[in-house]
């Protein structure tokens, strides 16, 4: 089943077949003072197009105009909230995060960090196993978070190995996920959070995977948006990182696991035999392998996580990670698969289109950045409270309008360090509450077509597993 995908690095625009990890907006422009609001001079938003395929039903909300597409709702019974909700927060200080994990294995193998900033992984036998870990293999399975398993794969090695449960990063996204497995840090300290990035070196939103602008050619220099060091960089032992030959010597690739042979497959089949074949290199050190596949992501964005396409994709993953446990079941190589998030189908009448609301765009002195699931709004200075109480009439009990200081505050981002965070996150934040989603389409650009996403907050996006195996069986006590 496995065919060619794109992938987060190499997306097209106006493409939300694939990885796509926010509305994709790719746009540079001068912002420029007006009555209106700044960036309405830039291109005009765009209308939904005549349908014509089932493909196209979800771009033609214009004109069938279901609720929340064009006309105001009434109020919510409560208005939007003006704090976050605590308890929904990523688990860092608890040690129950991908960044927990990400840190203990940088520290496993001589990546340690200046300060301490986040707590030490939770699940004792696996931090055990980390620590004690000579070779160590870990697979990055774009997109298939716990309830992805339980519901297409309940049986197989992912889950009969499942060893504990994590929470994604906030946005539960693939950028600042893959940007936290590649830092250790949380997305507080690599300030990466989401598909699109307001840059205020640039003055304009920047696509960081790709490495380029929305709605203008160019490339961004790896070195002007990103203030961090990767962990291959600094590791002791022998690192390679394995990925879609598409994106194994991308900018991004490059710059985020310097210091590891990167290699490139052609198809997922090949994985199990490269990661065999590294390991069989001598090593004095050891190894730490990272293979990432993308390819249950590009599917459930196109048919949603629960269709039989992507259930047919995550089965042939489980597979792989089966087969990988029985090739190393003699060898002192701890194995690990985890995700970067999970995902949701995102009904029709959930999926909200800013230019639908044209008063509130009007407010915004940027467009959105972030993602459909959690779009960060740069307000224009003495908006703030017409855009709350803007949003809460015309989005209803659709999102929840935060400032996003209360964010950091709360712990969403995690540990804070530098001042990166705040100059990319705009003056608030709107989360969609249950599957609610809200897209920006530029003139000349086609609306957003996706069943699956993430980014969010519901539990079957932020929450992951990860599947652990040591000599070919689960874990249960640390390394000796």
């Amino acid at each position: 089943f496995f065919f060619k995908q794109k992938t987060a690095y190499e997306i097209p625009k106006r493409d939300w077949s694939s990885d796509v990890c926010s509305s994709d907006l790719n746009w540079k422009i001068p912002l420029v003072q007006s009555s209106i609001g700044r960036y309405r001079r830039g291109p005009r938003l765009c209308r939904a197009p005549r349908v014509s395929t089932p493909h196209q039903v979800r771009t033609a909300r214009s004109r069938t105009r279901p609720w929340g597409m064009g006309y105001r709702h009434a109020p919510a019974d409560r208005s939007l909230s003006s704090g976050p909700v605590l308890e929904q927060a990523p688990a860092f200080r608890q040690g129950r995060t991908i960044a927990n994990l990400a840190a203990l294995i940088g520290d496993r193998f001589g990546a340690r960090r200046a300060y301490q900033a986040l707590a030490p992984l939770a699940d004792a036998p696996l931090a055990g196993h980390i620590a004690g870990a000579r070779h160590l293999v870990l697979l990055l399975l774009d997109g298939v978070g716990s309830a992805q398993i339980e519901a297409l794969c309940p049986s197989g090695a992912l889950a009969a190995l499942r060893q504990c449960e994590l929470d994604s990063t906030f946005p539960s996204s693939t950028a600042p996920a893959i940007t936290t497995f590649a830092t250790g840090t949380a997305p507080g300290e690599h300030a990466v959070t989401g598909w699109h990035l307001w840059s205020p070196m640039h003055r304009a939103v920047v696509r960081p995977l790709p490495l380029d602008f929305w709605g203008t050619p160019g490339k961004v220099e790896a070195r002007d948006l990103f203030h961090w060091s990767p962990l291959t960089d600094r590791m002791r032992i022998a690192s390679t990182i394995l990925q879609p030959g598409s994106i194994a010597d991308s900018s991004f690739t490059r710059h985020a696991f310097n210091g590891a042979r990167r290699i490139g497959y052609s198809n997922p089949d090949e994985v199990r035999q490269q990661i065999v074949e590294v390991l069989a290199q001598p090593s004095p050190t050891g190894h730490f392998v990272y293979a990432y596949l993308p390819q249950f992501d590009s599917s459930a964005h196109e048919y949603g996580c629960t269709a039989a396409p992507s259930g047919r994709t995550l089965a042939r993953l489980d597979a792989l990670f089966g087969d990988l446990v029985a090739a190393l079941a003699k060898h002192d190589v701890l194995l690990l698969a985890t995700a970067d998030h999970g995902f949701i189908d995102i009904p029709e009448q959930q999926h909200f289109r800013l230019e639908h609301f044209p008063e509130l765009a009007a407010l915004l002195d940027t467009p959105l950045t972030g993602e459909p699931r959690v779009a960060f709004c740069n307000v224009r200075a003495g908006q703030s409270e017409a855009f709350c109480d803007l949003a809460a009439e015309m989005l209803g009990d659709a999102f929840d309008c935060h400032r996003s200081t209360d964010l950091i505050h709360a712990g969403y981002f995690g540990p804070i360090h530098g001042t990166a965070l705040r100059s990319r996150i705009g003056s608030h934040t709107l989360i969609g509450r249950d599957r609610h989603c809200l897209t920006q389409t530029l003139s000349g650009e086609k609306p957003p077509n996706f069943i699956g996403m993430h980014g969010g907050l519901h539990p079957d996006e932020m929450r992951v597993s990860v599947a652990a195996a040591y000599r070919g069986n689960r874990i249960s006590a640390p390394a000796i």
